[in-house]
């Protein structure tokens, strides 16, 4: 018997799958865990500084190949640092003026 995994309206073929792994769940590793039949494989961490600044590792990170297809996701790091403040403004009540 075949135990099929449902998250949300998505059902899986399987319920093997992949856990995000820092530093391990490369993209190399998830082809070899969608081969041996994992349904689902979450990629690397990877963070949105990175990807909004236009970091070369970043794109890697979420780069996404045929055998990994469809079931793939990857996790986004993000907190509001200090070069994401918004303006001053936006805490200031209006003047009225």
């Amino acid at each position: 018997m075949v135990i099929r995994l449902k998250i949300g309206s998505i059902t899986l073929a399987s319920a093997a799958a992949l856990a995000p792994m820092a530093g391990v769940a490369d993209r190399a590793f998830r082809e070899l865990c969608v081969r041996f039949g994992a349904a689902y494989v979450v990629g690397e961490m990877v963070s949105a500084k990175g990807i909004t600044m236009g970091d070369r590792k970043s794109a890697e990170l979420l780069s996404l190949s045929e055998a990994e297809r469809p079931q793939r996701s990857s996790s986004l790091a993000t907190i509001l640092p200090s070069w994401q403040k918004p303006p001053k403004s936006a805490f200031l009540p209006p003047t009225g003026n």
